[in-house]
């Protein structure tokens, strides 16, 4: 998961109300921008390449993968309770965001505010919660026996988790 999907939501929560405008006919030119965004965002996936360029881990590049069937690679998934808890885990937090998301206009448009007040309270949750999310983790960070500073920020706005990792300053 990536901070994309944030990042399109809030750009959707600004750009709706603006391109709509009190004028319910302009819905399908909404949907219309919307279609033509995905789809010339997904174009460059056609093109990724099939294994990245470096091995994402030690183990990675010293171990042979071995194809594992579908049915036993889930199978094994479903025993794993660490994967369990963090699929719940995980499922919960963007189903809530997405909730708050979608619903966000029907919580503040009948206290007097406009489609666009609700969008830009969106957008403020998600970067308010973006930044304590980014605060967060370098304030909880540690070190590993190979310089890396590693950290993980749960992001108090949006509900979601994002785990960082980076060189260590010095």
């Amino acid at each position: 998961m990536s901070l994309a999907q944030f990042v399109g939501t809030a750009v959707v929560l600004g750009a709706a109300p603006a391109i709509v405008a009190e004028n319910p006919e302009n819905v399908e030119k909404l949907n219309l921008i919307t279609f033509l965004m995905c789809l010339v965002l997904g174009l460059p996936s056609l093109i990724v390449r099939n294994k990245p360029p470096f091995p994402p881990s030690k183990s990675a590049a010293s171990a042979e993968l071995k194809p594992v069937p579908f049915i036993q690679g889930l199978k094994s998934l479903l025993t794993n309770s660490q994967f369990i808890l963090m699929f719940i885990i995980f499922g919960v937090i963007i189903g809530a965001f997405e909730c708050y998301v979608t619903l966000i206009s029907d919580y503040v448009v009948p206290y007097g505010y406009t489609e666009a007040d609700a969008g830009w309270l969106g957008i403020t949750t998600i970067a308010c919660g973006t930044v304590a999310s980014i605060l967060l983790g370098l304030s909880c960070c540690g070190r590993d026996e190979r310089g890396v500073v590693a950290y993980v920020g749960a992001d108090s706005g949006d509900g979601y988790i994002s785990c960082f990792k980076c060189v260590s300053r010095g």
